[in-house]
């Protein structure tokens, strides 16, 4: 074996699945919070803010394995622009994350005042974070799918180790 599957440019296929995984995972577990206490919720609600500090983290190492991979792609006609529209999304992915997981943050903070926020607001505000938490899973989704048609569609691959060196 040559070594160059662990190369940095070709690390971007394995890397950019945490993200994915772990962004789309967060928001099922927020779920609890909407029918339990804010005691038995509250485990559930730090497990998901975990898991997005962990996805916005891989997404900004999906970012640089990504940019190194891409500085090493043959593109066909219609490549530079797909790959122009992936990278974009994917700058946004861990931003968006981090912004999601800080309002998260807020809202344990929030909910564990004395005295407790009433249920209703809770409900409110988990609601709100929700469909903010759904709209990073959008991006996600997004930015995966421009990825997939630049390999499944375009058959763009990372030059092998030496070549155009």
């Amino acid at each position: 074996m040559s070594g160059s599957l662990w190369r940095w440019e070709t690390l971007h296929p394995l890397v950019v699945h945490f993200p994915v995984a772990l962004l789309l995972v967060a928001p099922w577990l927020v779920l609890p919070g909407f029918c339990a206490r804010p005691r038995r919720a509250r485990p559930y609600l730090v497990a998901a803010l975990v898991l997005l500090a962990a996805g916005a983290a891989a997404g900004f190492l999906a970012i640089e394995t990504g940019e190194a991979s891409a500085a090493r792609v043959l593109l066909p006609a219609g490549g530079e622009e797909a790959l122009d529209h992936h990278a974009r999304l994917g700058r946004l992915v861990p931003w968006a994350a981090a912004g999601v997981a800080l309002a998260l943050a807020g809202y344990l903070a929030w909910s564990s005042r004395r005295p407790a926020p009433p249920p209703a607001a809770r409900r409110a505000a988990l609601a709100a974070w929700l469909a903010a938490a759904l709209a990073v899973a959008g991006l996600v989704a997004a930015t995966g799918t421009a990825g997939g048609r630049l390999v499944h569609e375009l058959g763009v691959r990372a030059l092998p180790s030496g070549a155009a060196d």
